[in-house]
């Protein structure tokens, strides 16, 4: 699998489990860091390494009432 298809697969993945980080034009420019980040520590199971990081980060924000 080459870079850029591990760094895909993860963001879907973040963006599965965190879908308050999605953008309307695409992956926001803090996934792509996340992915990098993550790519670099070796982990070969792309999605192993997005759940993770969910884990590490926490509950995601609750929405917020009007």
């Amino acid at each position: 699998m080459t870079r850029d298809e591990w760094i895909l697969r993860f963001i879907d993945e973040m963006k599965r489990l965190r879908p308050h980080t999605r953008t309307q034009y695409g992956p926001s420019k803090l996934l792509h860091a996340q992915a990098a980040q993550a790519y670099a520590t070796g982990e070969a199971d792309p999605e192993k390494a997005a759940r993770e990081l969910h884990e590490c980060l926490g509950t995601p924000p609750a929405k917020r009432e009007p």
